[in-house]
């Protein structure tokens, strides 16, 4: 739940509060980040944009704002497996939901030009902050962030462009599964390094 936070806290604070435009920008789910007044406050100040998620219902809010940061030309980081997830025994990574693939495409549609993405694996940040624990384990975790380069992510103007022709739900499709494949790349390189 908050791994997105400690990930970016190394980052030199100063800068960010005197240019808070280089700080990105991130969804999280309304009813888990923002439970009190000091959570809303902190990722509020975080620059974390609520989702208000329910069954059969699209997050509106938070898309129209994550779409007017993507227009700005603004850092939007993405969980795009949608949620908390923290056995990595059963599966390396979840199945994408559609949400990063949809403002790509609108943000396509809307500029004709491709958001820069660059994929990112954040491996074994359950030992850092296991999901039934409170108090963070500095010491012990031994966690890894991969960041591949953004010709990794597939997600080119010319990727884009040839799904020209295609109806929104197939060319969310076509994003999605070229997401997967990114995802999959870094994945498997994660594994053949060691901890």
């Amino acid at each position: 739940m908050i791994d997105d936070p400690f990930m970016w806290a190394w980052l030199p604070l100063v800068p960010l509060v005197v240019h808070p435009e280089r700080t990105r920008w991130s969804l999280g789910a309304q009813d888990l980040l923002f439970r009190n007044a000091i959570s809303r406050w902190f990722f509020s100040a975080g620059q974390v944009v609520p989702v208000f998620r329910a069954p059969g219902s699209f997050p509106t809010i938070a898309v129209k704002t994550a779409m007017q940061r993507l227009a700005e030309n603004c850092w939007i980081h993405l969980f795009s497996e949608g949620h908390i997830y923290q056995n990595h025994n059963d599966a390396p990574v979840l199945p994408l939901k559609p949400g990063a693939a949809f403002l790509i495409a609108k943000h396509y549609e809307s500029t004709g030009n491709a958001p820069i993405v660059i994929p990112m694996l954040l491996c074994a940040f359950q030992q850092f902050l296991p999901a039934h624990k409170i108090i963070p384990r500095f010491l012990s975790a031994r966690t890894k962030l991969i960041i591949s380069s953004p010709a990794n992510s597939g997600i080119t103007a010319t990727f884009l462009r040839s799904l020209d022709r295609l109806n929104q739900r197939e060319r969310i499709a076509r994003i999605s599964c070229e997401l997967d494949r990114s995802v999959a790349r870094i994945y498997a390189r994660a594994m053949c390094e060691t901890y």
